[in-house]
């Protein structure tokens, strides 16, 4: 059975990469768990934004387990944000593997690679250059030859870097194909979310795959800290709809300490003023312990933000989480939390920096209905019942 390791820079790009292979795939927290890996297996290490000389040790552990499978599979971040080149470089040169294929595009959220440079293409086709660096520049910056492909002659000698034109799924489903080779499992594969759905294709047709799923049901609480821009105006959009009155600014962490039946269901917990990476990380940290502190458990947990969720995790003492079936929406993932004060509860998560403006409100509208169509703990909706929102 072909095995494929994912080691992702952040806790939503690891549950949108295990969204795309059905339920049932774990996602651990800093490391690989002790024992016999699973065939797919996802490590988040929340490595972004972390200095730079901080990087080896919180990589190391995880190096083995990378490299002992036949896709060898970093994650990174369809914007290429944070420590995206220094992670590839470090895991490819102390993993020892020959080359990197490096493919970040993801068609389906507008990111699409080409001529060596990540583009976001906006929806009237006008687009703007990720990064202020090409990705080619990045690559050889830090030593390696970038190629035409493994098929060119160079790829024989260790060092290399291939960086395909991907402008849509068609062109990201051919690169995934390539997994297939005997010499690909000595290829450190770097893409974001929409790399592994071309390769959870490939390997579905293998017959590699995910056991049967379940959603999670019951009322739904949102939990966001993201201060994306992207993210922003999903808020306002959302304190414009039917859900406006349940909305709460939390972004002072007294808000949180109340009574349980009365504590707030959609929380934006994001700073109402510009403060550092360091005073951000900090004040997430004390709201979500008092959110396990404080809050009554959730039929199903809605959050945006790597960042966000992990705090959660861990404030919550939850040991890593299990895909389950995802919402049909790019860029979100679905998992049930393991281990913790909230274990079981499935939760819907993305990154702050996806969707269009109603994106919040119409995740909520969904997650309503799959609660009324599912109806009560042991209730399956019949023919006849009234399964209107």
């Amino acid at each position: 059975m072909t095995t494929l390791r994912i080691l992702a820079d952040d806790l939503t790009g690891a549950l949108d990469c295990a969204a795309a292979f059905g339920a049932g795939v774990p996602v651990h927290l800093g490391q690989p768990a002790p024992g016999p890996a699973s065939a797919i297996d996802i490590v988040a290490t929340a490595t972004r934004d972390v200095p730079m000389e901080a990087l080896p040790d919180l990589l190391e552990p995880s190096l083995a387990w990378l490299r002992d499978a036949d896709i060898a599979f970093k994650k990174v971040d369809s914007l290429l944000r944070g420590n995206t080149f220094d992670e590839a470089d470090l895991l490819a040169r102390q993993g020892g593997f020959q080359g990197i294929v490096f493919a970040p595009a993801f068609p389906a959220q507008g990111r699409v690679t080409e001529d060596g440079r990540q583009w976001v293409v906006r929806p009237d086709a006008a687009r703007s250059p990720v990064a202020d660096v090409s990705i080619t520049e990045a690559l050889r910056g830090r030593g390696w030859r970038v190629l035409s492909g493994p098929q060119d002659s160079g790829a024989a000698q260790p060092g290399w870097a291939w960086i395909p034109d991907v402008r849509s799924d068609e062109e990201m489903a051919a690169v995934a194909a390539l997994a297939g080779r005997p010499e690909a499992a000595r290829w450190l594969w770097c893409g974001s979310a929409g790399l592994a759905h071309a390769l959870a294709g490939k390997l579905r047709s293998a017959g590699v795959d995910a056991p049967a799923d379940e959603a999670g049901t019951g009322a739904a609480m949102l939990v966001s800290a993201s201060y994306h821009p992207v993210s922003r105006q999903q808020w306002r959009v959302l304190r414009q709809s039917r859900w406006a009155d349940q909305c709460f600014d939390a972004s002072d962490p007294a808000a949180l300490v109340c009574e349980a039946q009365r504590y707030p269901r959609l929380l934006d917990l994001s700073p109402q003023e510009k403060i550092t990476a360091a005073e951000a990380a900090a004040l997430l940290s004390r709201q979500a312990v008092l959110m396990a502190k404080q809050a009554p458990r959730p039929g199903v947990l809605v959050v945006v933000g790597g960042d966000t969720l992990l705090a959660l995790c861990r404030a919550l003492g939850a040991q890593g989480l299990r895909s389950e079936r995802a919402l049909r929406r790019p860029g979100w993932g679905s998992a049930r939390l393991v281990g913790g004060r909230w274990d079981g509860v499935v939760c819907h998560t993305r990154s702050g920096a996806f969707g269009g403006p109603g994106d919040l409100v119409e995740v909520l509208d969904d997650v309503e209905r799959a609660s009324v169509q599912a109806g009560p703990p042991g209730h399956r909706a019949h023919a006849g019942d009234d399964l209107s929102p």
